[in-house]
């Protein structure tokens, strides 16, 4: 297939992760639970979808609450690679999140886990599988989570804040 750019910072926002980001704002008020299991109809293919995961200035133009910053400290989004990123509000950091990814399948599947901290204290840890169909010219896509909330610090009205 042809080689996609490289997006920089001056680059305008693609159209891939302007579907990505209408497609998080449906999963976003449902992932606040454990266990998680969604179907998801986006209007872009799998490789735009897959792209806008792992590019990390495509991630960080989408992932998150719209209220933070997404600054993207380590990526690589390979199988077995390291990846990391904080949430910054008015200029500190709210949240850091660092973690792994378990697989990687181009335009097909993504797998990572993470542990989420505020300040020094890990307060939760996730396991994430995303599955990405073809579907006409769009893509379904199966999200699924598992997090195990520590200390009873985390649950679901705790991260309403982080909205």
């Amino acid at each position: 297939g042809q080689r996609q750019p490289r997006i920089t910072a001056h680059a305008p926002v693609p159209a891939d992760a302007l579907v990505l980001a209408r497609i998080h704002r449906v999963l976003r008020p449902q992932r606040r639970g454990i266990g998680a299991d969604q179907l998801v109809p986006a209007d872009a293919a799998p490789e735009q979808v897959f792209r806008a995961h792992v590019d990390p200035e495509l991630y960080a133009q989408w992932v998150g609450p719209h209220s933070v910053t997404t600054r993207i400290t380590r990526w690589d989004a390979r199988t077995g690679g390291e990846w990391a990123f904080a949430n910054d509000r008015g200029g500190e950091e709210i949240a850091a999140f660092h973690g792994c990814f378990h697989e990687v399948r181009p335009n097909e599947r993504i797998v990572w886990s993470y542990t989420m901290h505020v300040g020094d204290r890990p307060i939760s840890v996730s396991l994430t599988t995303l599955e990405l169909c073809p579907d006409g010219l769009g893509t379904r896509l199966r999200f699924v989570e598992q997090g195990v909330y520590l200390d009873d610090y985390d649950g679901a009205a705790d991260r309403v804040g982080l909205a």
